[in-house]
């Protein structure tokens, strides 16, 4: 709401999502997905911010509207987004002074963000543009940056990752 001054949240911490497609369970894993060593898959998700309504940011999820973040909540995107970003988080709690075991895919095995796109204000699927990484931890993480789309991973608690 406040750009993460003050307030802060993602994915269920947020309050105000308002859910309206029964079919897809809030925070479960949504497939198709990928094999471990096998074949690839995508599903599309799409965020956008419905002008010819109320203001409304949508989720579609595999050609679903999955649910919505009422405009009323937000201070800072009440109008518009900037910017948009993609990519994946751990939260590394480092127990006993080590990172988390957790991994974010693998070099060789690597997690994937493809078919990137901006709903416009005037409706038009738009593709990145500016586009820069930004990456917290490169000694446990790695990116490869292909513009429109991208692998992410790494293997977490390794020799350089302590």
């Amino acid at each position: 709401d406040d750009e993460y001054r003050s307030t802060g949240c993602y994915n269920l911490h947020c309050p105000g999502f308002v859910q309206v497609d029964n079919q897809i369970a809030t925070g479960a894993a949504v497939t198709p997905y990928s094999i471990y060593g096998g074949s690839q898959r995508s599903v599309k998700f799409y965020v956008w911010k419905d002008i010819d309504g109320n203001g409304n940011w949508w989720l579609r999820i595999a050609e679903r509207d999955f649910g919505y973040w009422p405009s009323s909540i937000f201070s800072v995107l009440s109008n518009s987004a900037s910017s948009v970003e993609w990519g994946g988080e751990v939260t590394n709690l480092m127990q006993d002074g080590q990172h988390t075991t957790t991994q974010m895919g693998r070099p060789d095995k690597a997690s994937f963000f493809s078919n990137l796109n901006v709903i416009d204000g005037k409706t038009i699927l738009r593709g990145p543009w500016n586009s820069r990484t930004i990456l917290s931890n490169p000694n446990c993480y790695n990116l490869i940056n292909y513009g429109d789309y991208f692998y992410f991973g790494g293997p977490s608690r390794n020799p350089n990752c302590p």
